[in-house]
């Protein structure tokens, strides 16, 4: 089962803050170990989808690295403050990229990075949170 299933020590899934780490020991699967080293897995899904918001403050649809930095500002998340670091380069990827929006190099999609949250961070205790975050990128024309 994924990590947006397992025990929960979520708390005020407002407040962002490093979760627990997943434990890893027993998964064999390489993409799947890859997945759980992810900051995602260690951020509720309300206080990430807050954080997004908060560094696209001019609403222009997209983010940077640095202005996720600011907003994601936990040691698990300090892989962004390097371009280079594999989180850095995941999330510069074209997979957050949307061609229609025709963004550079370090702009990432917020829709895209949103979807990607609702999908691996965790959120055990309000999972009413993550609806209501795809109803929202569906209501503001998004996909």
């Amino acid at each position: 089962m994924g990590v947006c299933c397992e025990a929960s020590d979520i708390g005020d899934d407002s407040q962002l803050r490093d979760l627990a780490a997943p434990d890893i020991t027993n998964v064999q699967d390489k993409y799947q170990r890859w997945e759980y080293k992810l900051p995602f897995c260690r951020t509720a899904f309300y206080a990430f989808k807050q954080a997004v918001n908060e560094a696209d403050k001019k609403d222009e649809g997209y983010v940077t690295l640095a202005a996720l930095a600011e907003t994601l500002s936990t040691p698990a998340w300090a892989g962004l403050t390097d371009p280079s670091s594999s989180l850095g380069e995941f999330l510069l990827s074209d997979a957050f990229k949307n061609g229609k929006k025709g963004l550079s190099y370090d702009q990432i999609d917020v829709d895209y990075l949103i979807l990607f949250g609702m999908l691996h961070c965790r959120d055990k205790t309000k999972p009413e949170r993550k609806a209501v975050g795809f109803y929202e990128v569906l209501q503001d024309g998004g996909l």
